[in-house]
């Protein structure tokens, strides 16, 4: 009878360590540390394509610069919700995530000056991106893909 207690005991610590050691919160992702690794990617880098334009809500047939257009975001090491990114077509400049719903990019490299535009994130996710910004009267919406 004594034997069956202490191995009931034993058994009973054992178990009562093991939830204990099994009962840790997992860590909260903020969901901008995880917008930015769906841009940037783990590695910290990643290149998106075009698949789709509209302009007004009407999807636009895509140019062949449109079709091999590429952009690069980078993040920048030991920065949060900041990065750089290049394209394409030449430009370069910096990115910042200010909020879950926006995505700002300045060119610097434009011959005329800097440019700003704030992205308005509809969805971004490890594969895709949907952003838009309206200008002159136009609301452009681009559809990315991750390659």
């Amino acid at each position: 009878m004594k034997r069956t207690i202490n191995i009931t005991g034993i058994l009973l610590c054992c178990l009562l360590l093991l939830g204990t050691a099994c009962n840790k919160t997992p860590e909260t992702v903020k969901p901008e540390d995880m917008l930015v690794t769906y841009l940037t990617s783990e590695a910290g880098n990643r290149v998106w394509r075009i698949s789709k334009i509209y302009e007004n809500g009407t999807e636009k047939p895509l140019t062949v610069d449109q079709i091999t257009y590429t952009k690069t975001y980078t993040r920048i090491p030991g920065q949060s919700y900041i990065g750089t990114f290049t394209d394409s077509d030449g430009y370069k400049g910096k990115w910042s995530l200010p909020s879950v719903i926006i995505l700002s990019e300045v060119i610097n490299n434009n011959p005329t000056g800097d440019v700003k535009i704030d992205l308005t994130i509809n969805s971004l996710t490890r594969n895709g991106m949907d952003v838009e910004y309206t200008a002159n009267g136009k609301t452009i919406r681009t559809v990315y893909y991750a390659l």
